[in-house]
């Protein structure tokens, strides 16, 4: 059975740019970002809070993980990896909200408005305003 504009669900593919990070790979990124320069994942693991630590191989897989994703990259030294952000915060935060609302703009158009509108949103009037500066700038420049 087809599905309808009604039934159709957004469901972002799991990438590093598309799906919001996990509270271990966000415990990782926060680690890495705050690092001077590369790390192994001993580093990483030992960076950690006590509560978000862990196994050492779990630290391990999400590295990687996040290496495939594009967000982490490596180079090997040895027998081990270092590891340095491929992106900022700033940027991987803007890839993720950017294809999150690109898609559900595609798929929900008159739902995503109606969000925006909504009084019961209770948007301050700084976020209400950086919206409008961002229509006004999509409008502005239409290609870029």
């Amino acid at each position: 059975m087809p599905q309808t504009d009604s039934t159709r669900r957004f469901v972002p593919r799991k990438t590093g740019d598309a799906s919001p990070l996990g509270h271990l790979e966000t415990a990782v990124m926060d680690v890495i970002w705050a690092a001077p320069g590369a790390v192994q994942v001993g580093d990483v693991h030992a960076g950690l809070q006590p509560d978000a630590r862990g196994a050492y191989n779990t630290v391990k897989t999400t590295m990687e993980r996040l290496a495939e994703k594009g967000i982490l990259s490596r180079t090997r030294q040895g027998k081990a990896y270092l590891y340095r952000a491929a992106v900022t915060r700033d940027e991987l935060e803007r890839r993720i909200v950017s294809n999150a609302l690109h898609r559900l703009v595609e798929q929900f158009p008159q739902a995503v408005a109606s969000f925006f509108a909504q009084p019961e949103l209770a948007l301050s009037e700084d976020k209400l305003a950086l919206l409008m500066e961002a229509v006004e700038r999509r409008r502005e420049h239409p290609n870029g």
